[in-house]
């Protein structure tokens, strides 16, 4: 693990921590206020956000999205939720206009979901080709799906 460590770069590894830190606050938030709890406390409205990202802030947030992914093995149960939570909350501290997005696809009979961050149009934490399959149930400009019904999946 410390190889690891010293093969990211100096912003990479200063990346971690803020992560770690949103990462385990957002996974014990969603434990005990559930979706909608934590979508209010972490990040609440986008009202007078700015809604875009020029070329460096675009590579900066991936780059901190890969750190939610690198740190998510330390705390239980921090999957694409817990990880595009946090994502958004940190995004919208800088006066960024994060927007939650959760879709679902059916893969070998099964129902899959995920969800990911996006700002105007353009996946943060995904590409376009990870999200292309999934129809979008649930974004925060819309609610096709009831949260409390998301709120009971336990695959997110």
């Amino acid at each position: 693990m410390l190889n690891r460590m010293r093969q990211l770069s100096r912003q990479e590894r200063r990346d971690l921590w803020p992560a770690l830190w949103r990462l385990a606050c957002v996974r014990a938030s969603l434990l005990t206020r559930g979706i909608r709890g934590t979508l209010m406390r972490c990040g609440g409205t986008a009202s007078g956000l700015d809604p875009a990202l020029d070329k460096d802030d675009l590579q900066t947030w991936r780059r901190r999205a890969l750190a939610f992914r690198r740190t998510a093995r330390l705390i239980p149960q921090a999957r694409c939720l817990a990880r595009s939570l946090a994502l958004r909350w940190w995004m919208r501290s800088h006066g960024i206009q994060a927007e939650l997005k959760i879709g679902v696809r059916k893969t070998n009979g099964q129902i899959d979901s995920h969800s990911w961050v996006i700002v105007g149009n353009t996946p943060i934490d995904e590409t376009p080709d990870n999200t292309a399959g999934y129809q979008v149930i649930q974004t925060e400009s819309e609610s096709s799906v009831s949260i409390e019904t998301l709120e009971s999946r336990q695959s997110l």
